[in-house]
């Protein structure tokens, strides 16, 4: 039947991010993001051929007087709005749709005044919407076609929009885009999931309206909004005015990792509210919080999705990729507020901040996390901005000299600790041999203390030393 409506509805982005990762139509969507389909005339002609057969027995003009009037109904039908949200009730499809609909979409909000429209940008308003989202990262990684959907969506989410006509009928490039949007833009926390329109002729999708479904009222948003800037204020004000790029990064590690706790099970920890509101979050709440400081600070960042392996197994977890003086780099603020796990000599747990995670690069992060992501990411290989070598702890030979540099830093910023970070293996085991075997960190410590704490991470090459 010609005009077919029915709805779908997308589950949360976590979800969908899973689900993508086993599409097999994904690279497609991404290189190869394709515009609408088809034409009314194209489609038209379809339904032509389809009703020749039922006339064959009348006259040749009888014939093509019927095609011409089932050719305007059909280019009147495709062009009326209205076919899209007043399609016959009786339709078994439909009628399964819309029972959904409302039996799990309950909760979805609209603006006041909505009149369920079919909405559409114009050329100029595309231009202007691709304009600003120049040089955000997901957005970069579509071609043209996905990046007009991209403009779509996203003016449709931030505008409450509902049915927004997408230049696209391929169901996969819209799962796609979408996720796209929400990897680049933390600042929409207040959807997780979307549902849309799509109208069917002869078995093929002519048109897909888009529309949001949104987690709190826009009133709720907005006080939100204000909590969050009020946090962003605090944070700032004590970011020195001459920062380089490094500088920022480490600062916003530091301060959420000051000012959350690492609490599974709590309130909004899907999204930025739970850092900024709430104080208490998980993996995306803190990678998402950590992209939107970043970027309000200038700092090229987006979310990461993957897996990664500690002490407790391996599960589902979100990092951030970021840009610093023009090299990517990978950061986990999460492991950051993570407690120190390793061996100690006096079989102490002690907890400090860890910055193994703090601007490193692929080959390090590869060794605990492991990439699912639907988003191409570059090999991170440079060093430059990396926590170890920009504080000074990072020794490419056994420099004795070097170590007892770094203890007499340690000691003079009153932390507490000293961490060494090695170039590599060759590194670690000489200074591991000579500090611990050859119980050479003695000459180093102030003080008249016979025994030290220490703690150890062989596969990243780390030596950590209380004093």
């Amino acid at each position: 039947m010609i005009n077919r409506k029915s709805l779908k509805i997308v589950g949360s982005a976590l979800a969908m991010a899973i689900m993508l990762s086993g599409c097999s139509k994904i690279n497609d969507a991404i290189d190869n993001v394709e515009s609408l389909v088809g034409t009314s005339e194209e489609t038209v002609s379809t339904a032509d051929s389809s009703v020749a057969g039922s006339t064959e027995s009348a006259s040749d003009q009888a014939i093509e007087d019927r095609l011409s009037e089932l050719k305007k109904e059909a280019e009147e039908e495709l062009l009326n709005e209205s076919q899209i949200a007043d399609t016959e009730s009786n339709t078994e499809d439909s009628a399964t749709a819309e029972g959904s609909l409302l039996e799990e979409d309950k909760t979805e909000l609209l603006p006041e005044g909505d009149s369920g429209e079919e909405m559409s940008l114009s050329e100029e308003e595309i231009a202007q919407i691709r304009s600003e989202m120049d040089g955000l990262y997901a957005y970069s990684h579509l071609n043209e076609e996905g990046q007009i959907i991209y403009a779509e969506v996203y003016a449709a989410i931030v505008n409450y929009y509902s049915n927004m006509k997408v230049s696209t009928t391929r169901e996969d490039d819209l799962d796609v885009v979408y996720e796209f949007v929400l990897r680049d833009h933390p600042e929409i926390f207040y959807v997780s999931s979307y549902h849309y329109y799509y109208q069917t002729l002869n078995g093929e999708v002519v048109k897909i309206l888009f529309s949001a479904n949104y987690d709190y009222e826009q009133a709720e948003v907005m006080r939100r909004q204000e909590l969050i800037q009020l946090y962003e204020d605090a944070c700032f004000e004590g970011l020195p005015a001459d920062a380089d790029e490094y500088t920022k990064v480490k600062y916003v590690y530091d301060y959420i990792i000051d000012n959350t706790d690492y609490v599974a099970g709590s309130e909004d920890n899907q999204n930025i509210c739970s850092v900024f509101i709430n104080g208490q979050s998980v993996c995306n709440g803190y990678a998402k919080a950590t992209q939107y400081l970043l970027n309000d600070l200038g700092i090229e960042s987006v979310l990461v999705d993957g897996t990664a392996t500690s002490s407790d197994g391996t599960g589902n977890h979100a990092w951030n990729l970021v840009k610093v003086d023009g090299e990517y780099y990978y950061v986990d603020t999460t492991w950051g507020d993570a407690s120190f796990q390793g061996v100690s000599g006096s079989g102490d747990d002690m907890t400090v901040t860890n910055y193994y995670y703090l601007c490193c690069t692929t080959e390090d992060i590869s060794k605990t996390h492991t990439f699912k992501d639907s988003l191409p990411l570059p090999d991170c290989t440079s060093m430059d901005a990396n926590y170890f070598v920009r504080e000074g702890l990072y020794l490419t030979s056994a420099d004795m000299n070097k170590v007892a540099e770094i203890f007499k830093n340690g000691y003079e910023s009153g932390n507490g600790y000293v961490t060494l970070k090695c170039a590599n293996s060759e590194v670690y085991n000489n200074l591991y041999y000579m500090l611990i075997t050859d119980k050479q960190v003695f000459n180093y410590l102030q003080g008249t203390g016979s025994e030290v704490s220490y703690s150890m991470k062989e596969d990243q090459n780390i030596l950590m030393f209380w004093l």
